[in-house]
């Protein structure tokens, strides 16, 4: 009976060890990955090519809408390009958008359409655009208070 006990203790353990690498192990790798590439970025180049992207928009407001997508990312601060990929490059699931949007809704008001675009885009800029768009791109962070903190 004891050994019994013991054989399906160690059963479970090692179930529940298995498990905890397949949740854990991923998002640890994303978060090396993503480390080694922002050491290779500078953050002042990321801006003013996230900017560049945007030439009739004003510069305050690019700027918080690049404040906005980065608040996503699994790393904080995080130097986006326009053209990273939001799922593939840093990670950022389409829950999180959603919930972002949903967010910034119940503080601002409807969009029209744009988190549709923003996930047919799949880039930073895409994103972007859609909170231009939306004109959610002052929308407090979450470590900004405001909220999207409650």
């Amino acid at each position: 009976m004891e050994l019994q006990l013991v054989v399906v203790a160690a059963v479970v353990a090692a179930g529940l060890a298995a498990m905890a690498a397949w949740i854990f192990g991923g998002r640890w790798r994303l978060h090396r990955r993503l480390g080694r590439l922002r050491a290779a970025r500078d953050a002042s180049q990321a801006r003013t090519r996230c900017l560049a992207a945007f030439p009739d928009s004003p510069t305050p407001n690019v700027l918080a809408a690049y404040r906005w997508v980065q608040d996503l990312a699994p790393i904080a601060p995080f130097p986006l390009h326009p053209d990273d990929d939001l799922g593939a490059t840093l990670g950022i699931e389409p829950g999180a958008i959603a919930a972002r949007f949903e967010a910034s809704y119940d503080c601002y008001g409807p969009e029209t359409g744009t988190l549709v675009a923003a996930q047919e885009g799949n880039t930073v800029q895409a994103l972007m655009a859609a909170v231009l768009a939306a004109g959610y791109e002052f929308y407090p962070s979450p470590d900004r208070g405001g909220p999207a903190a409650r």
